[in-house]
């Protein structure tokens, strides 16, 4: 045993961090978080009937999630703690498989470690890992596909190909994404220098036995789903229609540099951990031209836009702000001025580093000879599932910064390829790293505590106060919950029809009833989330 954890002693280093951070967060509630009211719910009628519903919120597949869930709530009994655990578990499999990837990419064990800690103190994956999200499970076997996919490429192991179409199964059984995995292991296969037609006819048929899931599950859900739902079919995409390609533009417009600042924001640690080797590879008047076009790089991508704290804190402080009280204002409450005025240099100096570190290892490539680095089958994979990933996100019609999740994750694989001849120093991103860890810790566990002051508020109201549910307006999760029934919506963006108010700040016609202190830590101060009574009511 002794041999065994010392050789994967950086491994069982990242995985203890893990578990202190979480006792610490202590996650442990029975209420909802976020959008996982809706999957709860669906797991909940499955546990109690053994229907399968997806309900009329959710516009992806669902199916893997649910069935990630419902395997944990057979074995622990229904709870959020339970589906929570699900969560977390998964997790863990995803750091596993990330760790062992970027090891055998770069044989390098510290920089394992390293991506780990990246990808767990992410702000918003961290906090996603202590819900029902799908993010999470979605990264995982994303993970896992890239991974069964490096091995095949590697290996040609037949075994290996049948598991990786499995993975795809389920991962675009859990959201319809997915299905540019297959696609993108398609593509690559022709790139394969032996038995190349070979590899690409099974590809092929893979693609279809994946297509094929997707198809009959839909058949199944078009049977199920009411006129109201929000799944969006894959069938209702047209690629030959103005409508589509004027709506992919505008969003591309809007969201392309949001998108990047996050992926080269996030990924600063590693570009930070290459930078001295490479710096040493170059000539002085090519590290001065290399700064100066990827300074001006990335104040002509990023000026015009604000370092992107909005969905990653606004949607941990989701729960106690009502929607109505989020839309009266765009300052959240947690909302700082001096965090916003730290920001700016750190947005321009983290992308400004991982620009330099891409642009050195390109001009790198170049010098060596080593273009067709590009053309290896493993390497064209992750670029075909990164594009393919971001135009998926710029066709939705919704976004959040939590979709970039998969992109800053195949971006840490991609720097694993960048140089495998260096020295791993921790010292030279603890920093930034603690950084990271403050803000992710910090920011989940302040989620947690205001999410149980307010609904210790709620369940005041409701079971000392006998007030019925339906006069409460508590906010996203609360209202939408509603006690597990089968309701997939509730009108809670307005005030009329409540008589009590659970949220931060006042509303006209209401007065403060009682006030729940607690302490924040993101940023550190004492905080209190308030139940208002109608002024009319005694």
């Amino acid at each position: 045993m002794k041999p065994f954890l010392v050789k994967n002693k950086y491994f069982f280093f990242l995985i203890l961090i893990f578990i202190a951070a979480e006792f610490i967060v202590n996650p442990i509630g029975e209420f909802p978080l976020n959008d996982d009211w809706s999957y709860s719910k669906s797991v909940l009628i499955y546990h109690n009937e053994g229907k399968y519903e997806i309900g009329d919120f959710g516009a992806m597949t669902l199916f893997t999630h649910l069935g990630w869930g419902i395997l944990f709530t057979k074995i622990f009994g229904f709870s959020f703690t339970a589906l929570r655990f699900s969560t977390l578990i998964s997790s863990f499999i995803g750091l596993a498989i990330l760790n062992k990837l970027v090891v055998n990419i770069n044989s390098s064990k510290p920089l394992g470690f390293i991506s780990g800690l990246i990808l767990l103190f992410n702000p918003m994956y961290f906090n996603l890992t202590n819900t029902y999200m799908t993010d999470v499970n979605f990264n995982t076997l994303c993970l896992l596909s890239c991974y069964l996919a490096y091995s095949f490429f590697q290996t040609k192991h037949i075994q290996t190909l049948i598991f990786f179409f499995l993975t795809t199964i389920f991962l675009t059984l859990l959201r319809q994404f997915g299905l540019i995995a297959p696609i993108s292991f398609f593509i690559a296969c022709f790139f394969i220098k032996e038995k190349k037609w070979c590899y690409v006819s099974i590809a092929a048929v893979g693609v279809l036995v994946v297509i094929f899931c997707l198809k009959s599950y839909e058949k199944n859900l078009s049977e199920i789903l009411t006129l109201g739902s929000s799944y969006k079919f894959s069938g209702k995409i047209n690629l030959f229609t103005e409508s589509f390609w004027t709506n992919l533009i505008a969003n591309t417009k809007e969201r392309f540099s949001t998108t990047l600042l996050q992926i080269v924001f996030y990924c600063f640690p590693i570009a930070l951990l290459y930078l001295p080797s490479l710096i040493k590879e170059f000539k002085i008047s090519t590290l001065i031209l290399a700064f100066i076009f990827n300074s001006t790089l990335a104040f002509l991508l990023f000026k015009e836009e604000p370092f992107p704290y909005k969905n990653i804190f606004s949607n941990m402080c989701l729960g106690p702000e009502t929607f109505y009280e989020s839309s009266q204002t765009y300052i959240s409450h947690t909302y700082s001025e001096t965090f916003k005025d730290l920001m700016k240099p750190l947005k321009f100096g983290f992308s400004f580093v991982t620009f330099f570190v891409a642009s050195l290892t390109l001009v790198k490539l170049a010098k060596l000879k080593k273009q067709r680095l590009f053309f290896k089958p493993e390497i064209l994979f992750l670029m075909c599932l990164f594009v393919t990933y971001m135009v998926m996100i710029f066709m939705t019609e919704s976004y959040f910064d939590r979709y970039t999740i998969p992109l800053i994750t195949i971006s840490l694989i991609f720097l694993a390829y960048v140089n495998k001849k260096f020295e791993v120093n921790l010292w030279n991103v603890l920093a930034p790293l603690l950084l990271l860890f403050y803000i992710s810790f910090a920011g989940t566990k302040d989620y947690f505590t205001l999410n149980k002051k307010k609904w210790e508020a709620f369940n005041y109201l409701k079971n000392e106060k006998k007030i019925e549910s339906h006069l409460i307006n508590a906010g996203f999760e609360v209202n939408c919950w509603n006690g597990g029934q089968k309701t997939w919506w509730t009108n809670f963006m307005g005030l009329e029809g409540y008589d009590y108010l659970i949220q931060f700040k006042s509303e006209d016609g209401f007065k403060l009833y009682k006030e729940y202190e607690f302490q924040r830590y993101f940023p550190y101060r004492k905080d209190k989330i308030n139940i208002f009574v109608r002024t009319s009511e005694k």
